[in-house]
Formats: C-alpha cells, structure tokens, sequence
C-alpha cells in the first residue's frame, strides 16, 4: 500500500474524495534545486534557512536526493466532500 492509497483511505473516512491528483515530483526536484543554487552561503534571508538553521544546505540536498531516488514522491491532491 502506498502512502497516496493510505491518504485516500482516510480521507474516504473523513467523508472526502481525491476529485483530482497530479504527481509533483519532477516539479519538486525543480523547485528546490533553483531555491539552492540561488542561496549564497553568507546571511540567510528570511525564509527557509532561517526555519532549517545552519546546516539548510545538506538538508536541501538531502531533500533533492530522496526526491530523486524516488523516496519522496509529492503528489497534489484535491479532494471534495462526498454529497458535496
């Protein structure tokens, strides 16, 4: 079972259903390796290496690497109210 069937399944619980769902991963793995080649390794500005500390960088590409590999698979998911 994946974590996108765990999600679906509890969200049916809920009362909710996936209306749309569009996998992110490629869009991720964008996102966050222009968001690291942009930083310089001086002050950080607000945002993200503030909130991961001092060591943001290993944690981004970290992040980068288990997107990759597959380990992290972002996905979208709309969900609507069943009778909704």
């Amino acid at each position: 079972m994946t974590e996108h069937d765990i999600y679906r399944r509890l969200w049916g619980q809920a009362g909710l259903w996936v209306e749309h769902e569009r996998d992110r991963r490629e869009f991720g793995i964008e996102f966050f390796s222009r968001m690291r080649a942009s930083w310089t390794y001086r002050t950080p500005p607000l945002g993200p290496p503030i909130v991961l500390g001092p060591d943001f960088a290993t944690k981004v590409a970290n992040l980068i690497a288990a997107r990759q590999r597959g380990l992290l698979a972002p996905t979208e998911m709309i969900n609507a109210a069943a009778g909704g």
